[in-house]
C-alpha cells in the first residue's frame, strides 16, 4: 500500500466515526433531567427514561438504536476500508453511501423520537 493513494479524508473520517459510535455507548447525546424525578438519555445508539427510578424501555426505540449502532459501525468500516484502496471501481459509490449515512442516521433518530412524542 502507498500512502499517495490513501483517501486521507475518508480514512480520518472513518476513525472518528468508529471512536463516536464506540464513544455514544457510554455517553447519551442529549441529557434532560427533572431534579431527581425524571431522567432520560438520548443518542441513536442508546435511549433510556427513569421515572421515579424506574426504568423505562420502549421496544421500538430499541430497534431503532440497534439498527443505527449497526449502520454507524458498517459505516465506519466501509470508510476506513475503502479510503485505503480509493482507485478501486466499487471505492467511489461505497463511500459515498459511507458518508451519508451518519447524516441519515441522525435525520431519521431526531425524527423518530419526535414522532414518538
Amino acid at each position: 500500500m502507498q500512502l499517495k493513494n490513501l483517501n486521507w479524508i475518508g480514512f480520518a473520517s472513518g476513525i472518528l466515526l468508529m471512536a463516536v459510535t464506540i464513544l455514544s455507548f457510554f455517553n447519551p447525546w442529549w441529557q434532560l433531567r427533572i431534579g431527581d424525578f425524571v431522567s432520560a438519555n438520548f443518542s441513536p445508539l442508546g435511549t433510556n427514561f427513569n421515572f421515579l427510578g424506574i426504568t423505562f424501555v420502549i421496544p421500538l426505540l430499541t430497534a431503532i438504536n440497534i439498527s443505527c449502532s449497526l449502520l454507524m459501525s458498517i459505516s465506519a468500516v466501509l470508510m476506513i476500508a475503502y479510503s485505503v484502496r480509493p482507485r478501486d471501481e466499487y471505492s467511489k459509490q461505497l463511500l459515498w453511501w459511507s458518508y451519508k449515512k451518519p447524516l441519515t442516521i441522525m435525520i431519521s433518530f431526531v425524527v423518530a423520537i419526535v414522532d414518538l412524542h
